[in-house]
């Protein structure tokens, strides 16, 4: 599983996640239920209650999966890394069976795929000439999340850093992204004042209905143990990030320090929604993954340790959702 250059890694990667995500075929008591206000929304969470359990155990295996090896692909592609490695593939795939918000297909699974997009959309702008177009596009679609699914707020906070980060100062970047952001509710505020239906858009905006907590299940004893390890394992790359970073470029370094603030925006964010929408933890799991990452590609001479630390995240899995 850690030999990148092995043919089988990626087979071994599918494989380890068939098995350590079966738990989806014989029993619910790991989901967690959201109730939305928008029709999209409710509709896709309804979808997937209803579908057959193998039908959603494969459906969540191409989800999970795709978007561990995106994100991998793409943190390589942005030499995020000192070597190239397939720890975020690995990872991600393991660490979501850790969280009842990632052992979960759900709309907020789904959304993550924007999270992941638009990420590594901002870690590109200081490419750009010209980048007020790409700037809009990525506000617009911000806009857009946001009304779907208020959490991904935390991805505009992530757009003003970037802009701080990567750009010059320019006040038409800031006046771009906070129109950009407003267009979409604008055009929704118009076609249901048009069809005589703005009742149902202000209670879709300023109402959210508490999600269903099926079992307990964020405060099942055996998860504090999971979200300990989770904390552990994030705090071991942060602290190898801190100590390697005087080796990587300047780009490098402020592209990790935007998953640092990622991170934290993460977290706040999801506290505040934690009793509207449990399952947006969800966008925790991608910071966790790529910093843990770093801890492992640096202690490859340790494969005793990396195997025992490793080893750790199977039984909890086991033991948290068998």
């Amino acid at each position: 599983l850690f030999n990148y250059r092995n043919k089988f890694s990626t087979l071994n990667i599918i494989v380890l996640s068939l098995i350590i995500h079966t738990n989806i075929l014989f029993e619910n008591d790991s989901q967690l239920v959201e109730v939305h206000t928008n029709f999209l929304a409710n509709t896709i969470e309804h979808f997937f209650l209803d579908l057959p359990k193998y039908l959603k155990f494969l459906l969540y295996q191409i989800v999970i999966l795709t978007q561990g090896y995106i994100l991998n692909y793409y943190f390589k592609d942005h030499k995020m890394f000192i070597t190239e490695n397939n720890f975020v593939f690995l990872l991600y795939v393991v660490y979501a069976a850790l969280m009842p918000s990632g052992n979960n297909l759900s709309f907020s699974l789904l959304i993550n795929y924007f999270n992941i997009f638009i990420f590594v959309q901002l870690l590109d702008i200081y490419h750009n000439k010209n980048p007020k177009t790409i700037l809009f596009n990525i506000s617009f679609i911000i806009g857009l999340l946001i009304y779907l699914y208020p959490p991904t707020f935390i991805l505009y906070l992530v757009l003003m850093m970037a802009i701080i980060l990567f750009l010059p100062f320019n006040i038409k970047y800031w006046i771009l992204i906070f129109v950009g952001v407003l267009t979409p509710t604008y055009l929704l505020f118009g076609y249901f004042f048009m069809t005589d239906n703005l009742e149902y858009f202000t209670y879709s905006i300023l109402h959210y209905t508490k999600g269903v907590m099926e079992n307990s299940i964020l405060i099942k004893p055996i998860l504090i143990l999971n979200y300990i390890y989770l904390f552990i394992s994030f705090m071991f790359g942060l602290y190898i990030n801190k100590i390697k970073r005087n080796n990587m470029l300047i780009q490098i370094r402020k592209s990790w320090t935007l998953v640092l603030l990622y991170s934290i925006f993460s977290l706040i964010v999801s506290n505040l929604f934690i009793y509207h929408f449990p399952n947006s933890y969800m966008f925790l799991l991608f910071p966790i993954v790529v910093f843990t990452a770093q801890f492992y590609i640096y202690n490859l001479e340790h494969e005793k340790m990396l195997n025992i630390f490793f080893l750790i995240s199977l039984v909890l899995i086991f033991k948290s959702f068998w």
